[in-house]
């Protein structure tokens, strides 16, 4: 009797496992958010490269950073790294996390690997919502 109830046991942990870990997250598209007084344009490329556009909100001026991501699905939070950025002498980290709702929650960006969150903190996340464009 015990041997059964190990077994049912067993089998629900790996369904709850696998219902867990099917929310496998395509970052490519184009994804919108806000931070702060900044309007952010992520756009993820099927060849792994990346734009990211900030643009301020007073002033219109727009920031461009071009460079190669790279993620880990089998981590949690998920670490997202850009790496080959022309206007940098340096790789950006960060970590992001899928929300129940389809957008990301994105951690701040660091300039160090060993800097990179561990976790999403409210105060200094953002979120980026992925565009659906209609045919």
């Amino acid at each position: 009797m015990k041997r059964q109830n190990y077994n049912k046991y067993l089998i629900i942990l790996t369904v709850i496992n696998f219902s867990c870990e099917s929310k496998v997250i395509n970052l490519v598209g184009t994804w919108e958010g806000e931070y702060h007084n900044y309007n952010l344009e992520f756009n993820f490329y099927p060849d792994s490269a990346c734009i990211i556009k900030i643009i301020d909100k007073s002033t219109g001026k727009i920031e461009k950073i071009s460079g190669d991501f790279e993620i880990d699905v089998s981590k949690k939070p998920i670490p997202l790294t850009i790496r080959n950025i022309p206007e940098y002498s340096h790789p950006l980290y960060a970590v992001i996390k899928h929300t129940n709702d389809g957008s990301i929650k994105v951690s701040k960006f660091t300039k160090k690997w060993k800097l990179r969150p561990i976790s999403i903190n409210p105060k200094t996340s953002f979120t980026l919502t992925k565009l659906v464009k209609e045919l």
